[in-house]
């Protein structure tokens, strides 16, 4: 989501005056119409950092964001473990995954700008750091 600055922002609370605060951006949403709007341009943009230098299974972190989750078992997941990032695509809990060539998962204190968009015909595209993977 954008604010009219251009600025990406990921809204995280709902307050009881009908305003989404957005943590990044400081940017406030009036109305439930406005935050529908902000909803439907389907990308999210944000920052991270691993804990795990991700080389071994005892020093390693899996984390992800599912998309169109239904149930744990249902839903698009696009995230890494220590083997580096990868989707899913979950339905009756089972599902192919990317198999190829991955992009490394972050080193320890590394950080990563992770950009997601995907469409209503169920298309998606990560972006990190820039690059399209």
């Amino acid at each position: 989501m954008s604010d009219p600055g251009g600025r990406c922002c990921f809204c995280l609370k709902y307050n009881f005056k009908k305003r989404i605060i957005c943590t990044k951006a400081h940017y406030y949403c009036t109305n439930i119409k406005k935050i529908i709007k902000l909803l439907c341009k389907k990308h999210i943009y944000f920052t991270l950092k691993s804990n795990n230098g991700n080389t071994a299974q005892n020093d390693s972190d899996r984390f992800g964001v599912y998309l169109g989750y239904d149930t744990d078992g249902n839903g698009m997941f696009v995230g890494y473990d220590n083997g580096g990032w990868f989707w899913q695509k979950y339905s009756g809990g089972n599902g192919d995954w990317y198999q190829g060539s991955r992009h490394a998962a972050p080193a320890q204190g590394e950080e990563a700008a992770v950009h997601i968009e995907w469409t209503a015909d169920h298309k998606m595209t990560l972006t990190l750091d820039g690059e399209t993977v």
